[in-house]
């Protein structure tokens, strides 16, 4: 994408390696008799700590340098990709992180989020979902009230206009790829419905990077948050952020009802957040055997189940299929397990779920 003067003044940190490569994964595409199948490899976004919350976090970190910001203050569940990637990130920025969290299933790489965040100095502040707000407010008060600096709070999974326009970004980042020959124009983008943020942003960028090309959402979170109303108004943010940005007055996304709304699929979801299901882990440990990428049972493993589930209900097998593949597992991190409070340490003391592979 050409930048002008007014988007190069965005509050932006550099923090990823772009453009994130595209492969093709030929064995699994035969496997399930589809013609094309790539994978974009948003797990190469940072050599470290990498996963396509990075996108949003150049924005996200960039506007809290530009304010001297010293304390980040977010909120979600306790093994949240989102709140370990940022701690991680910020840490690296000299800021601090606070993070409002409530109970989930457990996991491995609930383990190993947990720990990244904590090795990164993260302050971790149990709640549950009737105190998570409340709770979040007054953290951002007593960071202040202390003297530490400005503080910011970054919404859930890091999903706002600012942090989406990273993600408005990678479809014309994809576009240039396609254009190059790396990768066919796919018909269908899959990716995971969590806060939204990478769905809305890259339908808002293929909207404006002209590109024809469908996402396709599964949820995975919560069916009361992905909803039709939702994903309209964020997708709408997100263009605005763009048209925002490059100071022109091109038309928004909703003008274009056929971006608004990525389908949604419902049955991949099972029993709720993070409670992995028998059909989704089967189909990632056969995508690992034969094309070697690791899946997590909260996001990518579903959104795989879902996206096959999508084809063959449809017969779309002899479309360009791509699967945006979020999952980067934390940095190995050691930690003291016996001076952890009992609301984090009951991850590493209690079992993983049985699927959990």
């Amino acid at each position: 994408m050409t930048e002008n003067a007014s988007t190069r003044d965005i509050p932006r940190v550099s923090i990823g390696t772009w453009p994130t490569p595209v492969h093709e994964a030929p064995r699994f595409a035969a496997e399930h008799q589809l013609r094309s199948l790539w994978v974009k490899r948003e797990d190469q976004s940072h050599a470290v700590c990498g996963g396509n919350k990075v996108r949003g976090l150049e924005y996200l970190l960039g506007r809290a340098i530009q304010r001297n910001v010293k304390t980040l203050v977010s909120f979600s569940s306790a093994g949240s990709h989102h709140l370990s990637k940022t701690a991680w990130h910020a840490r690296q920025l000299g800021m601090s992180t606070v993070a409002v969290f409530v109970p989930q299933p457990n996991a491995q790489y609930v383990r190993a989020n947990i720990a990244t965040a904590l090795a990164a100095g993260a302050r971790y502040v149990p709640a549950n979902y009737a105190t998570v707000l409340p709770k979040t407010i007054t953290c951002c008060l007593r960071e202040r009230l202390r003297g530490n600096g400005p503080v910011m709070f970054i919404p859930p999974g890091g999903s706002s206009p600012r942090s989406m326009y990273g993600h408005v970004r990678a479809a014309f980042e994809l576009k240039e790829q396609i254009d190059a020959g790396l990768v066919p124009k796919p018909d269908y983008i899959y990716v995971a419905l969590g806060s939204l943020g990478t769905a809305c942003g890259l339908a808002a960028g293929l909207h404006h990077a002209r590109l024809d090309t469908k996402v396709v959402g599964a949820i995975v979170s919560h069916r009361w948050y992905c909803t039709a109303r939702r994903l309209r108004k964020m997708t709408s943010k997100a263009s605005w952020a763009f048209t925002t940005a490059l100071g022109t007055t091109r038309p928004r996304v909703s003008d274009d009802l056929g971006m608004l709304q990525p389908p949604q699929i419902e049955d991949t979801l099972g029993r709720g957040y993070a409670q992995f299901t028998d059909s989704a882990m089967r189909r990632a440990a056969q995508f690992k055997a034969v094309e070697g990428l690791p899946f997590d049972g909260t996001y990518m493993a579903k959104t795989l189940d879902g996206m096959l589930n999508f084809i063959e209900r449809r017969g779309l097998h002899d479309k360009n299929h791509l699967l945006w593949y979020t999952y980067c597992p934390a940095p190995p991190t050691e930690i003291d397990v016996k001076t952890l409070p009992s609301a984090l340490r009951r991850y590493f003391d209690e079992p993983v779920q049985p699927l959990d592979v």
